[in-house]
């Protein structure tokens, strides 16, 4: 419980304490009571907690006074009324999309999100950039020519998500998270965090997402990715949101991400785990990596090991995989076997469809008319009223 919760609960059994012992004064004690033609209403300590919680529940639902939402973001804290957020039926509609246009301008993507959503029936509470930022790069998507800002001023989208890896140049190295834990990268630290504070509008930031495999160009080579020490990882994203929180970046939701299963590292996901008061969403990448595949499997431990304590993001799905061309019926298999197991987790506020196809090696994409049966499953799926395209009040 928090702190002003539980002050809220003092001061209720205190008011409690006083009524009870009003009563006995004018009344006497529950071992003279007889001696009263009044009988007297003694309380005793259960009932005074049972009291205390029917008056904070006054508190905070008739007087409004804010109770703060047991799911406090990282870098700021989100206020609620009454019952938390987090128990709240709804799970946002996210997705990076991109037809043939890539990476590029705003107007190409305010034109892949509408026909993406025109196709599912359904618009996007946040657009993923789909190119990653290195460590040390721009984030040019907030500002400039490139800026997002025009889709969310429209109100076309509400968020946009960013992927910041620990590394530069592409390397993947292992010791960028090093030298951003030992303050080399203040200065650089504190420069994003002033543009995403001056973007105003919620930017989820997956730092070093899929920390827990050994992926891109340097992994090959036979050298590992930012994810070899655990521990760095862990003191590097603290140290990220600990400058973040001192420039007032309030609208930086920080999603720790890491991919379904580990793979490479001789390390559990959650050796990476910064604490619950450095995290405001936990998230999860998940791929059809087979025809047959579970994607219940695959977001169980995650899920069943943070729910209780943040809110769940699908950060990254899709249907097929690389270098793959599965079936109609196995796609549509998949997907809907993903939404029957996101609809049985309450906690799960959020999936994240990859949508793109980079030259038929990654190619998650689906159109009535190519695979006409997963196209359907979607688009049926995402029309219940949950899959929400603007967030509930603090729900970010």
């Amino acid at each position: 419980m928090h702190s002003v919760s539980r002050a809220y609960l003092i001061i209720a059994r205190a008011v409690c304490i006083v009524v009870e012992h009003s009563w006995q004064k004018a009344y006497g004690t529950r071992s003279n009571r007889n001696t009263y033609d009044i009988p007297v209403v003694y309380l005793t300590l259960r009932t005074r907690t049972v009291f205390a919680a029917l008056m904070l529940l006054f508190l905070v639902i008739v007087l409004q006074v804010p109770c703060l939402n047991a799911y406090e973001g990282s870098a700021y804290l989100i206020l609620s009324y009454g019952t938390v957020q987090h128990s709240t039926d709804y799970c946002l509609h996210t997705a990076f999309v991109s037809y043939e246009h890539g990476f590029l301008w705003p107007v190409q993507v305010e034109e892949d999100i509408n026909r993406f959503s025109g196709m599912v029936g359904k618009g996007l509470y946040a657009y993923s950039i789909g190119s990653t930022i290195c460590w040390g790069e721009d984030l040019w998507m907030l500002d400039g020519q490139l800026s997002y800002r025009p889709l969310l001023e429209s109100g076309l989208i509400k968020a946009i998500q960013i992927i910041i890896w620990p590394s530069t140049n592409d390397t993947y190295d292992n010791w960028t998270v090093v030298e951003i834990a030992n303050g080399e990268y203040d200065n650089y630290i504190a420069e994003i965090a002033k543009q995403i504070k001056n973007f105003t509008y919620p930017v989820f930031l997956r730092f070093g997402a899929e920390m827990n495999i050994c992926q891109g160009p340097e992994y090959w080579a036979g050298a590992y990715s930012f994810g070899e020490n655990p521990a760095a990882f862990v003191a590097a994203w603290r140290r990220v949101v600990d400058l973040f929180r001192a420039e007032g970046a309030s609208n930086a939701v920080f999603v720790w991400n890491p991919n379904w299963q580990d793979e490479g590292f001789p390390h559990h996901y959650t050796e990476y785990y910064p604490g619950d008061e450095y995290v405001d969403w936990v998230g999860i990448d998940m791929y059809q990596e087979t025809p047959t595949m579970d994607p219940e499997a695959q977001m169980a431990s995650i899920y069943n090991t943070y729910s209780t304590v943040k809110r769940i993001m699908i950060a990254e799905w899709g249907v097929n995989w690389a270098g793959q061309n599965f079936s109609d019926a196995d796609r549509s298999s998949y997907m809907t076997s993903f939404f029957d197991a996101i609809e049985k987790r309450p906690d799960i506020k959020c999936i994240n469809y990859w949508y793109i196809d980079l030259e038929n090696q990654y190619d998650f994409t689906f159109t009535p008319s190519t695979l006409p049966l997963t196209t359907s499953v979607y688009v049926n799926r995402i029309s219940n009223a949950r899959y929400a395209d603007s967030a509930p009040e603090g729900s970010t």
